[in-house]
């Protein structure tokens, strides 16, 4: 059935097969894993490649730019069912195909007995950004099966999620592949810029699916908002021990102290020697950087960040640096931050946090152009690397932001870290 929708088409597969491939133009997106490379080894004499390391649930490509995505035995592997369904249908062009082969109930041994998932379930792990350690059934990562589905309850969770965006073409059970689950097929039939404003029911709320982050708008998209994405000229923090600190052609010497503050920075900070250095290059770096002050509160560190603070502040004059008497809590000191605050804006950073260049001066451009916003907020990309830049990192995934909801905030902080 694989054939009769994709051939001569390409797109991602997601988890390389670990029986006899599908022999469609494909690229390969996966983690890896012994266990899987072995049975691989195995079962067809050879093991797929990865063409991309990533998460299923946060690929780094553009928006809308594979024909397909096929996952054969994945989805019930991933604990934030959701977000993972969500990122493929982002990918997808429209009129592509998603294309799902989901486990029977019984095909794993350690799967019979157990209860379906249930969809309030599945709306928990998205509200609450589930992770493989957070999960109830947490094991070994790639090789749990988190959740267990049948034809009709798959079918009721894509269709509660996604309404008409996605059409059921064809399913089938059992597969023609292996034949120990099913297959369903969908047909993406409206596009990310018809597909919003997007709003589904589950556990009691009202929620909102956020739009794809800036970073992931397709080509012709940054072409036309040069905001999508920084072009190579584009000013960039320079990597650490790197010369000189800011790549913007600013003076290295002390601004004047009567310029006005537009946005307050405030940092707590704890034990964070080793990330000080790239945060305040960071900072310094941004495009607004002569209307911003800089106010760290470090609270009884053990390490020498108060060095590297006083060098910079050798050459810039918009750095504040606070050390209280005793620990506090990071709660505490933050407080103590915002009583000192001068600027219109206040933005929390933690020190191992890294911006993109423009980034303030693009959030204080939308609360500017939209005066009765309290507040704005971004996606994060992830690493699992000290000390990237946000230009050059080694990326582990990203976090989308949900679209502000008043009941999101009765069940936790969606807006930060």
């Amino acid at each position: 059935m694989a054939h009769k929708w994709l051939d001569d088409l390409s797109g991602l597969e997601i988890g390389a097969s670990t029986h006899n491939p599908y022999g469609l133009k494909t690229r390969n997106v996966g983690l890896g894993g012994e266990g899987y490379a072995q049975e691989q080894l195995s079962l067809v004499g050879e093991v797929a490649p990865i063409d991309i390391c990533a998460e299923a649930s946060a690929i780094p490509l553009s928006s809308e730019s594979e024909d397909f995505i096929l996952a054969s035995h994945v989805i019930e592997h991933c604990p934030d069912v959701i977000k993972t369904l969500l990122e493929w249908y982002r990918i997808v062009k429209p009129d592509g195909y998603l294309f799902l082969v989901v486990p029977h109930r019984d095909a794993a041994p350690s799967d019979r007995g157990k209860p379906l998932t249930e969809w309030e379930h599945v709306v928990q792990d998205y509200m609450r950004h589930a992770t493989p350690e957070s999960e109830p059934e947490a094991k070994s990562f790639l090789y749990c099966h988190y959740h267990v589905f049948s034809p009709s309850s798959m079918k009721n969770f894509i269709s509660r999620i996604f309404g008409c965006r996605l059409a059921l073409v064809e399913e089938q059970d059992p597969d023609d592949k292996v034949g120990n689950g099913f297959s369903l097929v969908y047909r993406k039939t409206k596009s990310l810029q018809n597909a919003f404003p997007w709003e589904f029911q589950g556990g009691g709320y009202s929620i909102n699916v956020s739009r794809p982050a800036d970073f992931y708008q397709n080509k012709k998209e940054e072409e036309k908002n040069p905001l999508t994405k920084p072009p190579q000229s584009a000013p960039s923090c320079r990597q650490r021990g790197e010369n000189p600190v800011v790549d913007q052609g600013r003076p290295h010497d002390k601004m004047e102290k009567s310029k006005i503050r537009l946005v307050s920075v405030v940092v707590a900070a704890y034990n964070s020697e080793r990330f000080m250095r790239g945060l305040l290059e960071n900072l310094e770096a941004q495009t607004i950087a002569d209307q911003m002050e800089i106010i760290i509160v470090e609270t009884g560190s053990e390490t020498q960040e108060i060095n590297i603070v006083r060098d910079f502040q050798q050459r810039f004059a918009n750095i504040t640096y606070v050390r209280t008497s005793e620990r506090v809590s990071a709660v505490a000191a933050t407080n103590q931050g915002v009583r000192m605050a001068k600027g219109s804006y206040i933005t929390l950073l933690p020190t191992d946090d890294r911006l993109r260049c423009d980034a303030l001066e693009v959030m204080v451009r939308e609360l500017e152009k939209h005066p009765e916003l309290g507040t704005v907020y971004a996606d994060v990309f992830m690493t699992q690397f000290e000390n990237q830049t946000f230009h050059r990192f080694i990326r582990g995934g990203y976090s989308i932001r949900f679209d502000f909801s008043p009941d999101m905030m009765l069940t936790g902080y969606p807006m930060g870290p």
